[in-house]
Order: structure tokens, then C-alpha cells, then sequence
């Protein structure tokens, strides 16, 4: 099952900061369809000690600019994996930023 919905990607800046700065980040908010990680998939990743929680795609491959995390319906994850489809679209394999 899959719905549609809003993911805001983040990017961090490149600029080389001090100890103490913070390191600023943008966002860019993209339409992308939402699906249920696979049960194979699934625990597949947990061999790894990894969690996939969601899966993403976006419509255009180029609007993905590498970036490695997202903000998701009020939680933020990290991009563990990206698969190309066959439509031109790509598909970014999500797991929560706090490992729960």
C-alpha cells in the first residue's frame, strides 16, 4: 500500500566550522510517495544492524541531491540506502536518526 505525502530532505553545510559552531543545514520540500518496507527487505537489514522504517520515492532521480537525511511527518531520518526505478524515479530506504 502506498499513499502520497511531503518529505522536507536535508542537507548539511559543506563550510568548515570551529567546535563550537553549529553546523547549519537547508531543507527542500518534495512530493514523494510513500511505501511499506518489504518484509524481506526488512530483515535482511536487521543482519546488518540496521532498521528500515519507511520508503520513499521520488518522481525525478534528479530531484535527489545526495542528501542524507530526512524530515518525515515530524521525525528525522537517515538515508541508508537509494535505488534507482525504472520509471526514472528513486526510491530512499529510511531509518530513524535516534536508532530506535
Amino acid at each position: 500500500m502506498s499513499r502520497w505525502s511531503v518529505v522536507d530532505l536535508v542537507q548539511e553545510s559543506t563550510r568548515a566550522h570551529g567546535v563550537h559552531d553549529s553546523v547549519p543545514e537547508t531543507t527542500r520540500r518534495l512530493d514523494c510517495l510513500v511505501k511499506s518496507v518489504t518484509r524481506s527487505e526488512f530483515y535482511s537489514a536487521l543482519t546488518v544492524g540496521v532498521r528500515p522504517e519507511v520508503v520513499i520515492k521520488l518522481t525525478l532521480a534528479e530531484d535527489y541531491e545526495n542528501e542524507r537525511q530526512a524530515d518525515f511527518e515530524g521525525t528525522r531520518y537517515e538515508v541508508l540506502r537509494t535505488y534507482g526505478t525504472d520509471d526514472g524515479g528513486i526510491e530512499l530506504i529510511l531509518e530513524r536518526a535516534d536508532g530506535r
